[in-house]
C-alpha cells in the first residue's frame, strides 16, 4: 500500500526596530493535497454467487479508500532581545501554534547569551495543550573561531522533555565558513 500527495511549506519573518528589534514570523506547513492509501492490498477476488454451482471464483474487485488531508499548521510566533549590552544578551521569544489536527498551544524560549561566545537556552513546549508530549527544555552552546582562520565551530547540546518519550538529548556541531 501506498499513498503520496504534493504540499507546500512558507514562512516569512519581519524584522522590526520596535523593542530591541523585534522579530515577527508566521509560517503554514502541509499546504496541498489530499492523500488516499491505494496498492495491491485494495484489490481482491470474489464469487458472484456462493450458493451456485460453477460460479466464478475470480471476479476482482477493488476497494475503494477515503481520502484525507495533511495535517496543515499555521505557526505565528515573535522575538525580541529583552535585554542588551555589549557583553550580554538576553532574547524571548513566544509562538502559537493552530494545527488542523489537534489543538492550539504556545511555546516560549529564552536565550542568554555572553559576548555571543556561550549560550544558555530554556524553553517550554506545547503549553495549554491537555495532552500534549512536550515539556521543559534546556540547552547551551558556544561558538569560537579557530586560530589563524576565519571558520567558526558552533556545538550546542540541549536536553528536552519528550512525554512518554521521556528525555531526549541532542548534540550538535557546525563549521561555518
Amino acid at each position: 500500500m501506498a499513498a503520496s500527495a504534493f504540499a507546500l511549506d512558507a514562512g516569512t519573518t519581519f524584522r522590526t526596530d520596535l523593542f530591541n528589534g523585534l522579530v515577527i514570523g508566521a509560517s503554514v506547513s502541509n499546504f496541498g493535497t489530499s492523500m488516499r492509501l491505494d496498492g495491491r492490498d485494495t484489490r481482491r477476488f470474489s464469487a458472484v454467487d456462493e450458493t451456485k454451482l460453477g460460479s466464478s471464483q475470480n471476479i476482482p474487485q477493488n476497494i475503494e479508500m477515503e481520502s484525507w488531508d495533511l495535517p496543515l499548521l499555521f505557526q505565528f510566533g515573535v522575538s525580541s532581545d529583552a535585554f542588551k549590552s555589549e557583553n550580554y544578551r538576553w532574547t524571548v521569544a513566544v509562538d502559537a501554534l493552530h494545527p488542523s489536527d489537534n489543538y492550539e498551544s504556545l511555546n516560549v524560549g529564552s536565550e542568554m547569551a555572553y559576548r555571543e561566545f556561550l549560550f544558555l537556552r530554556a524553553g517550554y513546549s506545547s503549553l495549554f495543550l491537555e495532552d500534549g508530549e512536550g515539556g521543559l527544555s534546556l540547552g547551551v552552546g558556544f561558538n569560537t573561531e579557530m586560530l589563524f582562520s576565519e571558520v567558526v565551530i558552533k556545538f550546542d547540546y540541549a536536553y528536552r522533555d519528550m512525554g512518554r518519550l521521556e528525555n531526549a538529548q541532542f548534540f550538535s556541531i557546525a563549521l561555518e565558513f
